[in-house]
């Protein structure tokens, strides 16, 4: 067996073992908070790239939004806090998605 191929076995192995739904659905909502901020870290250093930001904030929401509900109900009260910043961020990320497309088709800003 390659190294690659080794690897893959072992993380497969873990994830395997340590699979739950719940799990899951904290690993996607965490992934979809890590692509939220980078766009927010793009916005932040005045990169200007909208496709990019609008890309990793539709992937975030995508990652989020089909599981929340299933975290809501089965994460637990150790997961209300991270449930509520993802609903929070989802609404901000909405908003960003607005302003960039206003932005790069010329509009001036409401701020």
């Amino acid at each position: 067996m390659n190294a690659k191929a080794e690897l893959a076995e072992l993380v497969e192995d873990h994830l395997g073992r340590n699979a739950t739904m719940a799990k899951a659905a904290l690993g996607s909502v965490i992934a979809g908070l890590a692509k939220f901020l980078t766009a927010y870290a793009d916005a932040q250093a005045r990169r200007g790239n909208w496709g990019t930001m609008l890309d990793h904030l539709r992937r975030g929401m995508n990652d989020i939004e089909p599981v929340l509900p299933l975290l809501k109900s089965q994460g637990g009260p150790g997961v209300a806090s991270i449930v509520e910043l993802a609903e929070s961020e989802l609404r901000f990320a909405a908003e960003m998605q607005e302003e960039i497309v206003r932005l790069s088709a010329g509009e001036s800003t409401n701020v």
